[in-house]
């Protein structure tokens, strides 16, 4: 999940939420071990400079979507609902990834 601040000022991404589970955690990049390591990212709000751009994606800073109902496949999608500090709420769709498909995620580095 690629977020873009196309704006002309620096803006926050405040929370994440999602129908599809209870709630939704920030996470910083995964460690070799496989448990999430310290990352800007860890927490919100997360900052979005002007022209800037902020990433979630698999073995990186990504979004832990928790308590949910069930549990979705590998290649499932969910909603996920941005809210930022100045631009407008956005819904989007994110696909869902088995950890063990990541390459080199369990390897030390």
């Amino acid at each position: 999940l690629h977020v873009v601040n196309h704006g002309s000022t620096d803006d926050q991404l405040v929370s994440v939420s999602s129908p599809d589970a209870g709630s939704v955690a920030p996470m910083g990049r995964m460690a070799p071990d496989g448990t999430s390591a310290e990352d800007a990212t860890d927490a919100l709000p997360a900052p979005i400079p002007a022209g800037g751009a902020i990433t979630f994606e698999p073995g990186g800073a990504h979004l832990m979507l928790q308590a949910m109902a069930s549990a979705p496949e590998p290649g499932d999608s969910v909603t996920l609902h941005l809210v930022f500090r100045t631009a407008p709420p956005l819904d989007v769709r994110a696909a869902v990834v088995d950890v063990s498909d990541i390459p080199d995620l369990m390897e030390a580095k």
